[in-house]
């Protein structure tokens, strides 16, 4: 084992010592074969048996910052950088870069990361260009088969996807005279970038404006409702304190369908002028797109978050929005954002991907979801976690972290990550490599998805006010979402008893009607009966006057549940239906969505007031203060 030591240009001669000890056996371009050529042959025997559609992979890049300090080997006597010695020498930068490559199977959920290397800067598109290269040859020579290249826009990527001719008709790279390798650009970056843009900039689509005011005034409007549209927009969505804007959960829920629907809601009612609908169109397509890129099962609610097939509609859904994007165009800017560019590079490569794999690798869905950077993200999450949390390690702590997650095969996440959990696991353990077991078939995976409920509903220990249209049609959401619940659980008499039909002309049924994904005999959403609706308005007014005073009591929920059945006629037909209690069902479903989002708002309270200390820690570690 080669013995690093840590050496701090801190004098010039320290700085001639490296020089006489490193001489000229510096490269400009080294791969760590200790680390790299293992994993190959290991990987080379792992798919000697596998079928040919289980080869379909996707590999990706990333690179993360590290502590300006420069590694030294005695036993290689080699600078670990990527630039030539005369350039480090000049400008006596150490190695503070680490570039990681990793492949991800398509068809199977597994990854594994094949090689990295540090750089004393960001890598230059030449020698980007080249580790590429080279990557995709040594998969194809162990026998996989690298469909796709995911990364993200950085200036040295665009410039080597421009050297490479990778353009929007033609989103991939050919290698080996035939092979083809299509690109995307990482999800996450892009939908980050559309929000930071429409707050720096807006955007017109078809003349109209597309402005983040339009969303701070949704915001306005919706945080002094007693009960919300979208209770999970906050200050700290519509502000963006330091290091917000790197969060992709507060992009997507910003651009998602509760907001669209909360905004065409309100435009309804009159309370945002008519010129916010563009916005909501807006907001609405890119929830689509987002899900389109993002798809983990097989079958979702939401729109566009099924599996790719050739009767889900995808495709046809992506051939439309690229039209869309010609049409949106970035306000004070007179050429086109890169990452508009992006997307439409990423859905043209999606759509020529989905042909490839189905006709000729037999395959009949995919998930998108394995097209994105996060398996990387979530590495760079692990190496940060060893050794005592180092948030910024140097070049010895990177390698010795990496080097222990992949001996340990632990890859475990904080629950406060910024990406999703990429369901994969790794794809060889230490007892495969000791005992030499190279089992031809791969690991199912149990995805457990977390079922979260979607409500609408805030915490405000005040009386009902005088039943504004507003509030009237978050009233009948929450009703109807309790009938699709109970839907299955009551006899049919029962359902006809607590539903009605949707009416698009009824002010109380608006935010329902926008908001629903699917039609109500397939699942979606169905409006609630006239008594259902007023029972849970009765139900509203009690739990507001009756969580405050009765949070100390033992057995909350049940104290609640029978205080408002005590308080409100049962005005459900069907009661004679002892069997299935409908009202019990109901007032029970109501007591425990609105016990859950009042605890998740004391909570949130509470986080609030340490987050500007987080946050200035963070900013301290940041400056290695």
């Amino acid at each position: 084992m080669p013995v690093v030591k840590p050496t701090v240009y801190c004098s010039k001669y320290s700085f001639c010592h490296l020089r006489k000890l490193c001489g000229s056996h510096l490269k400009t371009l080294m791969f760590f074969q200790d680390f790299a050529a293992q994993y190959w042959t290991f990987l080379k025997l792992k798919w000697t048996q596998c079928l040919h559609v289980i080869k379909c992979v996707s590999f990706a890049s990333m690179k993360s910052p590290l502590k300006n300090h420069c590694l030294m080997t005695q036993s290689m006597t080699k600078l670990k950088a990527m630039k030539t010695w005369a350039t480090v020498a000049a400008r006596k930068i150490p190695p503070y870069h680490a570039l990681v490559f990793m492949v991800r199977g398509l068809y199977t959920n597994w990854k594994q990361p094949f090689a990295y290397m540090l750089s004393s800067g960001p890598v230059k598109s030449e020698t980007l260009h080249i580790l590429l290269q080279e990557s995709i040859a040594c998969l194809l020579q162990i026998g996989l088969c690298p469909k796709a290249i995911v990364c993200d826009q950085g200036s040295n990527n665009r410039a080597v996807l421009k050297k490479m001719n990778v353009t929007t008709p033609n989103p991939f790279v050919i290698s080996n005279d035939s092979h083809k390798t299509y690109v995307f650009m990482d999800p996450p970056h892009l939908i980050k970038h559309i929000r930071n843009n429409l707050k720096t900039h807006g955007f017109t689509l078809y003349e109209e404006p597309v402005l983040w005011s339009h969303i701070q005034q949704f915001y306005d409007h919706d945080s002094e409702l007693p009960i919300r549209l979208a209770p999970k927009l906050t200050k700290r969505h519509i502000e963006l304190p330091n290091f917000a804007k790197l969060k992709v959960s507060l992009a997507v829920q910003v651009l998602s369908h509760t907001v669209a629907a909360g905004i065409s809601t309100m435009v309804s009612f009159k309370a945002l002028p008519p010129d916010t609908t563009a916005t909501a169109q807006f907001v609405e397509k890119f929830d689509q797109l987002f899900n389109c890129f993002n798809n983990r099962r097989f079958n979702s609610t939401s729109t566009m978050a099924h599996a790719l097939t050739d009767k889900s509609g995808h495709i046809q859904f992506l051939q439309h929005t690229k039209e869309w994007l010609l049409q949106l165009k970035c306000r004070n800017k007179t050429q086109s954002l890169p990452c508009l560019e992006g997307w439409l590079l990423s859905i043209s490569a999606l759509e020529q991907l989905w042909s490839d794999l189905s006709e000729n690798f037999g395959f009949r869905f995919h998930l998108t979801s394995r097209l994105n950077q996060d398996p990387l993200e979530n590495l760079f999450s692990v190496v940060r976690g060893k050794g005592g949390h180092r948030t910024n390690p140097d070049a010895k702590e990177f390698r010795s972290a990496l080097r222990q997650t992949m001996v340990d095969s632990i890859m475990t996440t904080s629950e406060h990550q910024n990406c999703e959990k990429d369901l994969a696991t790794l794809l060889f353990n230490v007892y495969h490599i000791q005992q030499n077991v190279m089992e031809p078939q791969l690991t199912n995976i149990q995805r457990e998805v977390p079922c979260s409920i979607r409500t609408i509903v805030s915490n405000n220990p005040s009386e009902l006010p005088g039943s504004s249209n507003t509030e009237e049609a978050i009233i009948a959401y929450i009703a109807g979402y309790i009938v699709s619940k109970l839907r299955s659980k009551i006899c049919a008499v029962c359902v006809e008893a607590i539903s009605s039909q949707r009416d698009v002309n009824d002010p109380t049924h608006t935010f329902l009607v926008k908001k629903n994904f699917m039609r109500c005999d397939k699942g979606g959403l169905q409006a609630p009966s006239a008594s259902l609706q007023n029972l849970c308005h009765n139900a509203e007014t009690i739990f507001r006057s009756a969580i405050e005073p009765s949070t100390h009591i033992s057995g909350l929920r049940s104290h609640i549940i029978r205080r408002i059945m005590e308080a409100t006629s049962d005005n459900i037909p069907a009661t004679s239906c002892e069997k299935c209690n409908v009202r019990r069902l109901v007032l029970t479903l109501f007591v425990n969505i609105r016990l859950h989002h009042h605890l998740k708002l004391q909570n949130g309270v509470l986080l609030s007031q340490s987050s500007n200390k987080a946050a200035e820690r963070k900013t301290a570690i940041f400056r290695h203060q």
